[in-house]
């Protein structure tokens, strides 16, 4: 099964209200996120990922769809 997210990938939590973009007042708290682990679950359940957000050291887990790449989110700003 293919991953949509790989150890060490940098993440934002998105807001989903605003279609992706990442969470400001959640963002400006915590910082940007690094994926320490990803959770395999039996039963055909989607994986989970551990993130540990780099400024306010905390650790938090999330399925795919609440985390954007730091990549993605800066292509959109400059384009």
């Amino acid at each position: 099964m293919d991953l949509p997210f790989i150890l060490g990938d940098l993440v934002y939590l998105t807001n989903r209200l605003a279609r992706g973009s990442p969470d400001k007042t959640f963002t400006n708290h915590n910082g940007v996120g690094l994926i320490v682990d990803i959770i395999e679950r039996e039963g055909g359940f989607k994986p989970q990922y551990r993130v540990k957000w780099l400024k306010s050291d905390e650790e938090m887990v999330f399925h795919a769809d609440a985390l954007v790449y730091v990549n993605e989110v800066e292509r959109e700003a400059r384009s």
